[in-house]
């Protein structure tokens, strides 16, 4: 009877046993259906943001040419005022020449003795509605800003814009600053080929 009664407890025991894991092993069948439905809940999610975020990009990237855009146009737009009502024709004439050239692509290249002056007019580096309201004594003075800056601004430690900061690209590289070249210039002549890095304001 004791060995009877030993075997059938053993049988009852691993019954137990088997029935407690087959529970288990359910509880984490349905764990594991749980995170998989909640994983692909993520992933649709993380799918749906990655595809907002790469649209966004793209109207983004669109308004920040169109704003590149009005920034040159608007650099234009001040220098031919400037010279309008100092009444120089002739150097407004060239400008006109130049700018139509710009615009039809046919000698991106021209060589001319206002070169340094055109590629401040043609970068949205420079901003001219910037400048003049961030420095207003030369708003006061009503001087012409990308002359200014090319001139003398850049030897002041004024910046171009909010996308180029002329302390720091000089602190960054000396050579430029013992060239006394316009640190501005020098960038998008040289400095960007070059690898050079440009610091924002």
């Amino acid at each position: 009877m004791s060995r009877r009664f030993m075997g059938s407890a053993k049988n009852e025991l691993n019954i137990n046993n088997r029935d407690l894991l087959v529970h288990q092993l359910e509880q984490t069948q349905d764990q594991l259906e749980y995170y998989f439905i909640k994983c692909n809940e993520v992933t649709k999610s993380y799918e749906l943001a990655s595809d907002t975020i790469t649209a966004f990009r793209k109207k983004n990237k669109g308004l920040e040419a169109r704003y590149s855009e009005l920034v040159i146009d608007f650099n234009w737009t001040q220098y031919w005022k400037a010279v309008y009502f100092n009444n120089t024709k002739k150097s407004l004439t060239k400008l006109i020449y130049h700018r139509i050239k710009y615009l039809l692509k046919k000698d991106e290249t021209c060589q001319s003795p206002d070169e340094d002056l055109l590629a401040l007019l043609n970068s949205d580096l420079f901003n001219s509605h910037w400048y003049l309201k961030e420095y207003p004594d030369l708003a006061e003075q009503k001087v012409e800003p990308a002359s200014h800056f090319l001139n003398f601004g850049f030897k002041e430690l004024r910046n171009p814009s909010k996308k180029f900061c002329t302390h720091k690209y000089l602190e960054k590289y000396p050579d430029v600053k013992e060239s006394n070249l316009n640190p501005l210039v020098h960038y998008i002549n040289y400095g960007r080929e070059e690898g050079r890095r440009r610091f924002s304001v």
